[in-house]
């Protein structure tokens, strides 16, 4: 007879989906926390709900971006700033692109795509 989950079942087929759909989860967890932070500067009142979807994006639209630029920036720093330890390399890059990406995707990116796709479609 099959069982439930428990919570080690469940986090590790989590983190498994994760790491199938090529997010990184403290990376994830970068862009959750950008989302959340932009929050704090949305002055109309929302509602929970739309908050929520709104700090959800921001946690997929921040690993997603940060995949493709990460390892790019990572060299560049590593190349320009002497300070920057090569340690770091792509993962700590990539967790500071999904926060400034999770902090600036509702307010800024996602306005700014839909005004270029507007330009397009006309």
């Amino acid at each position: 007879m099959p069982t439930t989950p428990g919570p080690q079942e469940s986090t590790a087929i989590l983190a498994t989906a994760l790491a199938a759909a090529g997010l990184d989860p403290w990376v994830l967890f970068a862009g959750l926390v950008g989302g959340l932070w932009s929050l704090g500067y949305i002055p109309e009142p929302l509602a929970w709900y739309r908050r929520l979807w709104l700090a959800v994006l921001a946690a997929l639209i921040g690993p997603w971006s940060a995949n493709w630029g990460a390892a790019p920036l990572a060299a560049l720093f590593a190349h320009w700033w002497a300070w920057w330890p090569p340690e770091a390399g792509g993962r700590g890059t990539a967790i500071m692109i999904s926060l400034v990406v999770g902090l600036l995707a509702h307010r800024y990116i996602g306005p700014a795509l839909m005004k270029k796709a507007q330009e397009v479609a006309l």
